[in-house]
């Protein structure tokens, strides 16, 4: 497949289905967990217990394969929102490319919790409020990664539950800076 039109044709293609599977993941009427990220727990044990899938695009977190299973969207200050279901999915792609393709594959539950005021503030809540197993997920295969980016002109919080199939030492992780999300996270086997 060297032919250039070929490889438009595929990659439109694909981007064309992201959007459409992210508009049916957003639909009305799906039931989506709203939480205001203060006082509800997610418990990892209602979260997919499998690793990474074998096929298809693979995430790694500082280079350790894992499964997306649990995805945390609020927007940063008072009376924000999160870009509309049509603008998220481009959005979600400028925090890392090719993760909508992740998304597709590994299919993570997702919680919408209300504007939170502050980066730190978010990150402290989303590790209050996601307990991982064990000493903060290490010694197992979970972990956590949270932080913010900036899409379209508008601050995203992110907070990421992630496994793999092996015990690690990645425990939770705060992305510092925007341009750290690429640092820490790595997304292999997309069509771009």
């Amino acid at each position: 497949m060297s032919d250039p039109t070929q490889l438009v044709l595929v990659a439109g293609l694909a981007a064309v289905m992201s959007l459409v599977w992210l508009l049916w993941w957003f639909r009305p009427g799906r039931q989506l967990d709203q939480r205001d990220g203060g006082g509800w727990t997610i418990d990892v044990s209602e979260l997919t217990d499998a690793g990474p899938p074998p096929d298809g695009p693979q995430l790694e977190c500082y280079n350790v394969p894992v499964r997306l299973c649990g995805l945390v969207l609020a927007p940063v200050g008072r009376g924000t929102e999160l870009p509309t279901k049509e603008e998220l999915p481009s959005a979600i792609d400028e925090m890392l490319p090719g993760f909508l393709q992740v998304l597709q594959v590994h299919q993570p539950k997702l919680f919408r919790w209300s504007a939170q005021l502050s980066s730190r503030g978010f990150t402290q809540a989303f590790f209050a409020n996601t307990p991982l197993p064990g000493d903060r997920g290490r010694g197992t295969p979970w972990c956590a990664i949270a932080g913010r980016f900036e899409a379209q002109g508008q601050g995203i919080l992110v907070g990421l539950i992630c496994r793999s199939t092996k015990q690690n030492s990645l425990s939770q992780i705060v992305v510092q800076r925007e341009g750290q999300w690429l640092d820490i996270m790595r997304v292999r086997g997309v069509v771009m």
